[in-house]
């Protein structure tokens, strides 16, 4: 049968909300069998023109937005058979409508089993906010009987999965006290296992944990970030500046085209393909993908249930990646890139099916991008940094303007970002038992090893300060031969401390930079490895570089230096600019036409120039090019110092710019009875440091002796041929001995012919080899010099480099403690709640943080994150609901509470045959958790005393259609109308416990010091609060945090508003308003969800979890409220 009128619609919603094709031939053929029931009609043509009339009502009715639903339909085609007067096939129709009725209404019976479980399991839940959440929230899909479980079930899966892992570990006792604690909801176990217990938790014991931290280095890193994700994981992440520009620099493009990839259908291989995309562009090539084994969207994901996206995320998250990184070819990403690729992971997974990606990240605090990441109108140009809540590093207490700066952008964006966290104080607020298994990983937790902009480090093109180094490829030199490495990276502004050494070898660098040092040294052996800086002490030895033969390209030559060397040493410079060199003695004749010569063969001067003889004696050669010439390389008029580009010079350079020295200032001195040296002596103590320096680049170790000579008056040559009295600095003397002397005569020498000769005799006197050289030194001081911009570096293969003669080690090999979990763990407080019951409560929750720490399988992920988990078996035992129970907030009871956890973990740890755990007690924000316990969540207070808590919900949600067919109050979204919705607002009333405490009885600072008495008597790890600043706070609280920096850990903050909205997350009432609601509510049945859910359409697996920060409103409803991050589980 053909159709005249145009259908704009394109789907219809079936009665258990399913959107199915629109398909105008079942209207048509219901119309005909009525017509062929009722013998009315003509079959052929008149069915098709009934038809069209209900679409072309249809049409003009509803605009094309609008999904039809089968009644409306059914109802028109109804009304349209009456219209068109076709009363016997209206009546037929109707009752074949009728007869359909009658058959769902019998199939809509619920199983006998089902209605019992789903009575008893309503008697554990206070009210009907918090069994709608448990349904929608933590219920899985029951295979076998296709339908949601219930509650009792639940707990059932949980304690089924725990003794499959416990066995006889634990006794029926214990397990029942534990399964009665669970299901009467006074202890709660990581809602990630309660949820994922079973055939999800066995496969991969990732999906029992909440919350993860991963301080990306390499692009493995990001493939584990989105594995995690798609996990159920929330990460926490760092973008700082010493963990992200450790990723290589990006090669620029070469045109080549590798295989076509096949992407796996699973996690490892999303993880995979990312990781192969991310490395052939790192690389200058490109790739292609084939998605073809990837399943369809809407597939269902069997074993972390919920429903597969098909491969348009992870398409879309490789077509961003490609085109973040082939936009900064020949260059590293920046922090920022990075921040935005793994929020676009974040994005990708939300997208994929799997759940709304829980991140928060870390920056450093001087890094502007990333502090205004979110401001303006970020979320329609970055929409993905919505994904992640963004925290700075603190290492140190920083300078009030410093913090106000951070603080005024915080107050002003109006997101409560980004937080502050306090990483320097982390080795004064960790668990004592905890700090010496921490401390060795502190290069990850608290700071990578760095070292100062002004260290000087020898490479392959010369010495170069590591200031200019920066993102700079280069080749270092370590013991005479070049290796390659992509540059220097920023980590952050630190602690430094400055090392020196017997010799006078100096060298700044943070307090866990790794340096060679000497275990055991004899004549013929020399044991040496690396050691952290703070575990050095006075009297260690440390190794220095050898480059004994080493020879490098740069600015200047020998003749050149020489000159140089020769005006700092008997030379000046004029105010004029000339140069003036002097020389006197019986050589002066020999050492002035010398440098006569090298004046012409470099900067070159008249041909009559020739040195003039001074009344004195004394021969002067003159030159303005000279003088031009020493200048452009920093030696100044009156000041002579060795300035940067002296030092950046060739090994030419150098050998001449020193044998020019030395030849004016040096001397042989001493016999092989007492030993002979060569010397140099300056009254410029850093003159003396560059030229040890030098020497040592050339394979000549040297000692730097100050105040050789005290300052004062001495008689000196004045230049009239007489001497006078004049005030003199103190002189300081550079010592050249033992071998280190003939490695002098064969790379420098001297061109004075009377020095270079007393040099031979002396070495030809000696009847027994010198001294060797043992290239290490002792180290005579270490202090603190304060903090200072610092950088570190890669060198594959060899991971160390030359600080300033120094053998130091890069960051390439250290084990990193930055990726580990956390499991958590909850007591519900509630009003009636005295000592020894929350006594008990806190020693189930220890209990059951111990078991689940016991699961470290972690298939794909590195080793490290198995070695970190069972080294700490870190747990997180919280207390949610703080201010509905005022026993609670006693300080002594929450000692006795601490002391309970850490006890009882002790106890179960040994039984369990694990490690006791590193730190036991948190508090965490508990939005979801709270609402299924009906507490306050967390530490966070009541939203009023009576309240309306709306959750929005997908129209097409088999709950949905539930609870509306059941009269439960809902509007349509904010902007929707009822007929074209797609998602509604459900609306629970809600009364907090009489005296529980809410957001209005609190202000900023009472909050704050609430904060600081839970940290102080209960929590080992960072307590997660959102501190709600009122507009006349900002200033009050900030000084409040910078009087108590040193006790801070992660906290965020928001504006606090009291602006209404329509359809508000939270909406305050009165107790008539409450008592009202209350009694028209119907009484919810949710065993009928058997009826309306015909597949799994569970959302589990998408549950925002913690990611290092808590989330008070699913960001799903509307508003989110970030907790204080935790990265550090």
């Amino acid at each position: 049968m053909s159709h005249s009128v145009q259908n704009k619609f394109s789907q219809v919603r079936k009665r258990d909300g399913r959107l199915v094709p629109f398909d105008q031939s079942r209207i048509t053929h219901a119309i005909f069998r009525a017509m062929e029931a009722s013998k009315e009609g003509d079959l052929a043509h008149d069915p098709s023109r009934v038809s069209d009339k209900v679409i072309a009502e249809l049409n003009q009715q509803y605009p094309a937005t609008h999904i039809p639903q089968v009644e409306e339909i059914q109802d028109l085609v109804e009304e349209t058979l009456i219209l068109m007067e076709f009363a016997k096939t209206a009546k037929a129709y109707i009752l074949y409508r009728h007869k359909r009725a009658q058959i769902r209404k019998k199939a809509k019976a619920v199983p006998e089993k089902v209605k019992q479980l789903a009575t008893e399991s309503k008697s554990f839940f206070s009210n009907a906010l918090a069994e709608f959440i448990y349904y929608r929230t933590y219920s899985r899909w029951l295979e076998e009987e296709n339908r949601r479980e219930t509650w009792i079930e639940t707990v059932e899966r949980y304690m089924a999965f725990m003794k499959e892992k416990l066995g006889k570990d634990l006794s029926s006792v214990e397990y029942q006290e534990i399964h009665q604690a669970i299901l009467q909801q006074q202890v709660m176990p990581s809602m990630r296992l309660l949820w994922s217990a079973g055939k999800a938790a066995r496969v991969n014991n990732i999906t029992a944990y909440n919350c993860s931290f991963i301080a990306p280095t390499q692009l493995q890193d990001l493939a584990e970030i989105l594995y995690l994700l798609m996990s159920g994981v929330g990460v926490g992440f760092s973008v700082e500046s010493q963990n992200v520009q450790q990723l290589p620099i990006i090669q620029r493009q070469t045109g080549e085209i590798l295989p076509t990839y096949k992407v796996g259908d699973s996690k490892e291989g999303w993880g995979d393909a990312l990781k192969a995309g991310l490395q052939a562009w790192y690389d200058g090539k490109d790739i292609r993908f084939d998605y073809s084994e990837v399943r369809p969207a809407g597939s269902r994901l069997h074993t972390m249930g919920g429903r597969s996206a098909g491969p348009e995320p992870l398409r879309a998250l490789l077509e961003y990646g490609r085109g973040k990184i082939l936009s900064a070819q020949g260059k590293r990403l920046r922090n920022i890139d990075v921040h935005d690729l793994i929020c676009k992971i974040g994005a990708v997974v939300e997208m994929g099916g799997v759940r709304r990606a829980a991140l928060i990240s870390l920056s450093d605090a001087d890094d502007e991008e990333m502090r205004q990441a979110k401001s303006g109108h970020f979320y329609i140009n970055y929409p993905q940094r919505s994904m992640a809540n963004n925290s700075a590093v603190y290492e140190t207490k920083p300078k009030a303007t410093d913090f106000l700066r951070e603080w005024l952008a915080l107050a002003q964006g109006g997101t409560g970002e980004r937080g502050l966290f306090n990483r320097g104080g982390l080795e004064t607020q960790l668990p004592e038992r905890r700090w010496p298994g921490f401390e060795p990983y502190w290069s990850t937790s608290g700071t990578n090893p760095c070292v100062t902009g002004d260290t000087w480090v020898l490479t392959d093109q010369g010495p170069v300060q590591v200031k200019k180094l920066i993102n700079q490829s280069f080749n270092p030199a370590v013991n005479g031969k070049a290796y390659s490495s992509e540059g220097f990276f920023k980590t952050g502004n630190k602690k430094i401390f400055e090392v020196e050494t017997k010799k006078g070898y100096k060298l700044k660098a943070t307090k866990n930079h790794q340096v060679r040092t000497v275990d055991y040294e004899s004549r013929k052996i020399q044991k040496t490895s690396w050691k952290e800086l703070c575990k050095l002490s006075k009297g260690d030895r440390i190794v220095l570089h050898n480059h004994s033969d080493y020879e490098w390209e740069g600015a200047g030559d020998f003749r050149e230096g020489w000159l140089v060397g020769n005006l700092l040493g008997d030379g000046n410079i004029e105010k004029t600019g000339k140069a003036n060199l002097d020389y006197w003695g019986n050589t002066k004749e020999a050492m002035a036409n010398q440098a006569l010569n090298l004046v012409h063969e470099t900067v070159g001067a008249r041909a009559d120039l020739a040195g003039h003889t001074m009344e004195t004696g004394v021969i002067r050669v003159q030159s303005v090019n000279l003088g031009k010439r020493a200048q452009e390389l920093g030696l100044v008029n009156r000041q002579k110092l060795i300035s940067e580009k002296i030092e950046e010079t060739s090994s030419d350079f150098h050998i001449g710019f020193l044998q020019g020295w030395f030849d004016a200032d040096g001397s042989v001195q001493g016999a092989q009875n007492k030993g002979v040296s060569i010397r140099l002596a300056s009254s410029i103590y850093q003159n003396l440091q560059a030229a040890q320096r030098m020497l040592a680049r050339l394979g000549i170790i040297s000692t730097i002796y100050k105040n050789r000579r005290s300052a004062g008056k001495r008689m000196l040559p004045n230049g009239k041929g007489g001497f006078s009295e004049y005030e003199c600095n103190p002189d300081n003397e550079l010592i050249i001995s033992g071998a280190n002397i003939t490695r002098f005569n064969f790379r420098i020498g001297f061109s004075d012919p009377e020095k270079q000769s007393k040099l031979n005799q002396k070495l030809s006197d000696y009847n027994r080899d010198l001294n060797r050289e043992r290239f290490s030194d002792e180290i005579v001081s270490i202090r603190q010099v304060g903090h200072e911009d610092v950088y570190d570096c890669q060198v594959p293969g060899v991971n160390a480099f030359d600080g300033n003669g120094i053998m130091l080690h890069n960051c390439g090999e250290i084990i990193l403690r930055n990726k580990q979990f956390c499991n958590l763990s909850e007591v519900a407080a509630h009003p009636e709640d005295t000592e020894e019951t929350l006594l008990d409560k806190i020693r189930i929750a220890s209990i059951l943080g111990t078991y689940q720490s016991t699961l470290t399988d972690f298939p794909y992920l590195s080793p490290e994150w198995k070695k970190n988990c069972e080294e700490e078996h870190l747990l997180g035992v919280s207390i949610t609901g703080q201010w509905d129970s005022p026993v609670v907030r006693d300080s002594q009871i929450l000692n006795k509470l601490r002391d309970q956890a850490i006890a009882t973990n002790r106890i179960y740890a040994k039984r369990l045959g694990v490690n006791e755990s590193a730190a036991v007690t948190c508090i965490k924000p508990s939005g979801t958790v709270s609402q299924l316990v009906d507490a306050a969540s967390g530490m966070h207070p009541r939203y009023a005393p009576y309240y309306l808590r709306r959750v929005r919900i997908s129209a097409q949600d088999p709950l949905f259609i539930m609870l509306k067919e059941q009269k439960f109050p809902y509007h349509p979204e904010v902007g929707q109308d009822e007929t074209t919705a797609s998602t509604f607002v459900l609306e629970f009333p809600v009364c907090a416990p009489e005296g529980s405490i809410t957001r209005t009885d609190l202000n900023g600072i009472e909050q704050l010091e609430y904060w600081k008495m839970v940290k102080e008597n209960y929590t080992e790890h960072n307590p997660s609060v959102t501190i709600s600043v009122a507009e006349e706070e900002w200033i009050e609280v900030a000084n409040w945090l910078y009087n108590h920096w040193d006790i801070l850990g992660g906290l965020s903050f928001l504006p606090r508003t009291e602006a209404v909205y329509q359809l508000a997350p939270f909406e305050e009432i009165t107790a008539e308003e409450y008592q009202r609601r209350v009694a028209e509510l119907p009484k919810a049945d949710f065993s009928h969800i058997v009826i309306y859910e015909k597949e799994d359409t569970t959302r589990g697996a998408k549950e925002l979890a913690c990611g290092g920060s808590g989330c008070e409103i699913d960001p799903e409803e509307g508003s989110l409220i970030s907790g204080a991050p935790n990265p550090y589980p």
